[in-house]
C-alpha cells in the first residue's frame, strides 16, 4: 500500500493545534481555594464571572507583593478569600493599606479578634432579609457591638467591623457548588460589587499560589502537553511496523538428533506422556504419508499392510498415554508401522 507522510503530518500537526487550543483556554484556571480562575467546587469563577458582566473590574493578585503595590481608592473593593493564610500583622498592613476603599472583605477568617456583645438582629442595610445556605467552611462569629448579619445558631455569618472591614464567614456566596442556593448569589454580588474595582487576593505572603511552594508559570501545562503530543508522533515517525519474517542462517548447526533427545529429555522431566505421544504420532504420520504419497494415511497404511482403519487410527490419532511404559510401547508399534509401509 503507497504512504501518504503529507497526510500523516497533516494529522500530526491538526492533533498539536487542537491539545494547544484546549489547552490554552484553561490555562488560567487553577484548584487554590475560592480563587477567581477556579472552576471547581469550591472556587470563586462563577461569581467573578457575573461581577465582570455587571461592570465590575475584577483585577486577581496572587502575592503579598503584588497587593501591597496595588494603588488604592475608594472605589476598590478588597476580598482577602483566605485571609487565615496571613498573619495578624500582615492583616493590619492591608487594613492599613486600603484604609480608603470602599470596603474590605475577609472570607471566613477563623481567628480574627471581634468585640463581644449582645447584638439586636441584623444591622447591615444591604443583607437585611438575606438568608444565606450554610456550607461546610463557613465561619460564624458572636453577637457583636458592631454591625451582624446573617444569623445563625452559634451566632453571625457576616460582621461588618469598624471602618470598612467586613467579615464574611458565608463562603456559600463565593463558592461555586452553592453560589445558587438560597440568597448566596445576592449576598455574593452585594458584599463584592458595592464598587467600580474588585481586587480579589487568593494569596499569601510566600507564594504566587497560595500554597506556599514555588510560583508555577500558567504556560507549563500546555507545553508539558505539547512535548508529550510531539513524542507520540516522533515515535510513530520513526517507528517501525513489523513485515514479512525473514529466514536468518543459524550461528551454529545443531543435530536433529540432539534437538530430538533435549525435548524428550524435557517432556520425561515433566511427565508429559500424552505432549510427548501426540510429538510420536505427528511425527510418524508425516513420514508415512511421505511414504504412501497421500494424506489420507490411516486408509492407505491399512491398505498397505492389511491391518483394519480402526487398528491404524488407533495407533496413530487416538489413546491417552498415561505412563513411560505405554510410551514406549507406543513408540514401538510407530517404529513397526513405519517399517512396514516404508519403501524397501
Amino acid at each position: 500500500m503507497k504512504r501518504h507522510p503529507w497526510a500523516f503530518w497533516g494529522v500530526v500537526v491538526l492533533l498539536l493545534l487542537v491539545v494547544s487550543v484546549f489547552l490554552a483556554s484553561r490555562q488560567t484556571s487553577n484548584a487554590t481555594l475560592f480563587d477567581p480562575d477556579n472552576p471547581y467546587p469550591a472556587g470563586g469563577q462563577a461569581i467573578a464571572r457575573v461581577l465582570s458582566q455587571t461592570g465590575v473590574d475584577v483585577t486577581p493578585v496572587r502575592s503579598m507583593t503584588e497587593l501591597m503595590e496595588t494603588p488604592s481608592s475608594a472605589q476598590d473593593t478588597i476580598l482577602i478569600s483566605d485571609p487565615d493564610l496571613l498573619d495578624p500583622d500582615q492583616l493590619q498592613d492591608i487594613e492599613d493599606r486600603f484604609a480608603s476603599a470602599y470596603r474590605i472583605v475577609l472570607l471566613a477568617p477563623g481567628d480574627q479578634p471581634i468585640p463581644t456583645g449582645r447584638g439586636s438582629g441584623c444591622t447591615i442595610d444591604w443583607l437585611q432579609g438575606l438568608q444565606s445556605a450554610a456550607r461546610d467552611t463557613d465561619v460564624t462569629y458572636e453577637d457583636t457591638t458592631g454591625h451582624a448579619c446573617l444569623g445563625r445558631e452559634q451566632g453571625y455569618a457576616a460582621v461588618q467591623l469598624d471602618g470598612n472591614v467586613l467579615l464574611l464567614g458565608a463562603t456559600g456566596a463565593i463558592a461555586n457548588d452553592s453560589v445558587l442556593k438560597a440568597d448566596n448569589a445576592a449576598i455574593g454580588l452585594r458584599a463584592l460589587g458595592g464598587s467600580k474595582h474588585l481586587v480579589w487576593f487568593s494569596g499569601d505572603a510566600g507564594s504566587a499560589t497560595g500554597h506556599g511552594g514555588l510560583p508555577w508559570p500558567d504556560w507549563w501545562r500546555p507545553m508539558i502537553a505539547v512535548l508529550a503530543a510531539a513524542t507520540v508522533a516522533l515515535m510513530l515517525w520513526r517507528g517501525r511496523r513489523l513485515g514479512r519474517l525473514v529466514r536468518e542462517p543459524l550461528p551454529v548447526v545443531v543435530p536433529a538428533q540432539e534437538t530430538t533427545n533435549a525435548r524428550g529429555r524435557l517432556y520425561r522431566k515433566a511427565k508429559d506422556t500424552d505432549r510427548a505421544a501426540s510429538a510420536l504420532r505427528e511425527a510418524t504420520r508425516t513420514r508415512v504419508s511421505s511414504y504412501l504419497g497421500t494424506p489420507d494415511v490411516v486408509r492407505a497404511a491399512a491398505s498397505q499392510t492389511g491391518r483394519s482403519e480402526q487398528d491404524i487410527a488407533t495407533l496413530l490419532l487416538d489413546g491417552p498415554v498415561t505412563d513411560e511404559t505405554e510410551l514406549v510401547q507406543l513408540a514401538n508399534e510407530l517404529t513397526t508401522l513405519e517399517r512396514q509401509v516404508r519403501p524397501q
